[in-house]
């Protein structure tokens, strides 16, 4: 075999088996793997402020203001009373600023008592009303005479009726207010009479006498 052939063919294999081990290093470059993705998750939203139950009085509170505040501004709520979705009415008004949604009702009453709820997107957010009963109206039924008269050192009266023996009334002479006691008597019976008595009417007792709820 000729000697020169022989190292002609031993120098090809060389190149061949560096050439081999250089694709197998680029090919190993070239499979580096990717860095993993983070999943990013869409935050929920929610109410950052739920709504607040709420208190009034028929007849002394002239409105009630339930309000919340949302985690996405400017969006549409519903209302609710109890199952029932509200509309803007005279009785309801809704008011949207920002993250802030309120429902104003105005002149709340017994009726009104019961659970509100707000919804937007899906979420909801409940209050409860509680509104308690006015407070009880009374007036004269039988006013007090225009005119009384007595006798000195005899006892005088005077009557009017009230529509309920409830009723709580104060007596007047001019603009000072009478106590029951040695000089006066006062007293009310359960159909709702009132009665001012003088023990020993004087001419100092002659004026003009008032009745009040």
């Amino acid at each position: 075999m000729d000697f020169r052939a022989m190292l002609k063919k031993r120098k090809y294999q060389k190149w061949a088996r560096e050439e081999a081990e250089q694709e197998k290093v680029d090919l190993k470059e070239v499979e580096k793997p990717m860095p993993a993705l983070k999943k990013v998750e869409k935050k929920a939203e929610s109410f950052l402020k739920p709504l607040v139950d709420q208190y009034a009085k028929e007849g002394k509170d002239k409105k009630v203001v339930f309000e919340a505040n949302f985690s996405k501004p400017n969006c549409k709520p519903k209302w609710f009373f109890r199952k029932d979705e509200l509309f803007p009415s005279a009785k309801y008004k809704f008011k949207n600023e920002e993250d802030c949604y309120q429902l104003i009702i105005t002149g709340p009453k017994v009726e009104d008592t019961g659970k509100y709820t707000i919804e937007i997107a899906g979420v909801s957010s409940t209050g409860f009303l509680n509104v308690d009963e006015p407070d009880p109206t009374y007036t004269f039924t039988k006013p007090l005479s225009k005119k009384t008269s007595g006798f000195a050192k005899h006892e005088t009266y005077m009557e009017c009726t009230v529509s309920s023996n409830l009723a709580q009334v104060s007596w007047y002479k001019g603009k000072t207010k009478l106590e029951d006691g040695d000089q006066f008597s006062i007293s009310k019976d359960m159909s709702g009479v009132c009665r001012l008595t003088i023990k020993s009417a004087t001419l100092e007792d002659s004026g003009e006498y008032t009745c009040k709820i």
